[in-house]
């Protein structure tokens, strides 16, 4: 997908008219105004923008519904029948122009409260995938010491990220990811964990939940790693050894540990389908736990967007509309996933009804098509970049979800979404 180079022209600020669409010079937060680039909707933004100062301002053509840039007749800016007083026009203008900051001071305000909780859930997320690799790395050498020590991690995470009575998901890219990292082991806990709320889970289920998910993968130790990575399709023989991982590690942690038969389940079932089609022993929905179930569908979704054994990495927006179709996974679970997420999951690019790019990072619950993005602007440092409620916007919207292969790839370097996607919960966020 190509941008179109936009052909803006300057013209005076006096020449401005209801419905010219235009770009103010320089970042957003230098006007009154929650966005740099927008259409006039009245005459108190044409005089907010004179009493600024400016001289002159772009505008785009193709955007406006004015089609040219005329200057009003002068017996049209004075309304004769019912002259407004001065000193009231004045304090109009003024109200407008105090609102206008105020709602500047705000956009300012909540985009300071989103970078601290961007670093915040960053910084948690690096901890707990280095803790996980620690773990993991001393997993065959002592598997039955490793075991408790998971179990006490996912404790910590349980009890700091769910024992709060709002919680929210961020979204955390992170590029260049070492490819013997365990970040998938956080982000499918964590994930796994949000829906695991959503149903009413009690304390020793979210644990057991949150153990099975951080050791579902734990059977791939026992698999060569050639074919555990590898990312043609897999032979007859190749696949079979592989399917059977999930046993692997149900006897392993039997074996070593003193789980729960709740965790164990997990790490057994976590492949099985609803209609059948899984492994390693083709259970139906019946005979799958719901800790299984939870597991199997954010297990899939994290495989199709961040699995190196895929190729082609589906997007957020790609891997939900792929499971909706499918009839492998419990159709309740799934929705409650899917609204947690939203239609438009967070790391998810998006094309707007402006014909602006945005990149979605956090879901609107009580509106599921309008999200909360960040907006691309080549002129504003992505550090500055203003991230927006479409919900509070009402001429603007989701046009369509972008495929990262098709997205311009300074974009995806600008919203860092060329990396794999990963989810943290920050506990201290009120949604």
């Amino acid at each position: 997908m190509e941008q179109i180079a936009v052909a803006l022209q300057k013209i005076p600020v006096e020449q401005l008219q209801v419905g010219h669409y235009i770009q103010l010079d320089g970042s957003w937060k230098d006007y009154p105004f929650l966005f740099r680039s927008f259409k006039i909707k009245n005459k108190k933004q044409i005089k907010i923008i004179i009493d600024l100062g400016l001289k002159t301002i772009s505008y785009d053509p193709a955007k406006s519904k004015v089609k040219a840039a005329k200057p009003e007749a002068p017996e049209k800016t004075v309304e004769a029948e019912t002259p407004e007083p001065v000193a009231v026009a004045e304090e109009t203008d003024k109200k407008a122009i105090q609102q206008a900051y105020q709602d500047r001071t705000r956009r300012l305000e909540k985009l300071k409260e989103r970078r601290l909780s961007q670093h915040r859930c960053e910084k948690a997320f690096k901890n707990s995938v280095n803790n996980v690799n620690d773990l993991m790395g001393d997993m065959r050498a002592q598997p039955k010491e490793t075991l408790v020590a998971t179990e006490k991690l996912v404790d910590d995470i349980v009890s700091d990220a769910m024992g709060h009575q709002n919680t929210t998901m961020q979204l955390i890219n992170i590029k260049g990811q070492d490819k013997n990292s365990h970040h998938h082991l956080v982000n499918i806990t964590m994930l796994s964990l949000i829906v695991g709320k959503e149903l009413g889970l009690d304390d020793l289920e979210m644990k057991q939940l949150g153990a099975g998910a951080m050791l579902h993968d734990l059977g791939k130790m026992k698999i060569q790693e050639r074919i555990v990575r590898k990312t043609s399709p897999l032979n007859e023989i190749e696949l079979r050894t592989y399917q059977m991982y999930p046993q692997y590690g149900a006897k392993l942690a039997k074996k070593h540990g003193n789980l729960d038969k709740e965790v164990i389940q997990i790490i057994e079932q976590h492949r099985e389908h609803e209609d059948g089609t899984g492994f390693p022993n083709q259970l139906k929905s019946e005979q799958i736990s719901k800790l299984s179930k939870i597991v199997a569908i954010t297990a899939a979704y994290d495989d199709h967007c961040n699995s190196p054994r895929n190729k082609k990495q589906l997007t957020p927006y790609e891997a939900m509309s792929l499971m909706y179709s499918q009839t492998k996974y419990d159709e309740n679970i799934l929705s409650i996933f899917i609204n947690r997420l939203g239609v438009y999951p967070p790391g998810t690019l998006v094309k707007l009804s402006d014909g602006s790019f945005a990149g979605v990072t956090g879901v609107n619950h009580d509106d599921l098509l309008n999200p909360q993005v960040i907006l691309y602007d080549e002129e504003v440092p992505k550090d500055e970049a203003m991230i927006i409620e479409l919900s509070e916007e009402k001429d603007l919207s989701v046009e369509e979800a972008v495929r990262r292969n098709e997205a311009p790839k300074e974009i995806l370097a600008y919203m860092n979404f060329g990396g794999s996607m990963n989810y943290f919960i920050d506990p201290s966020a009120n949604n």
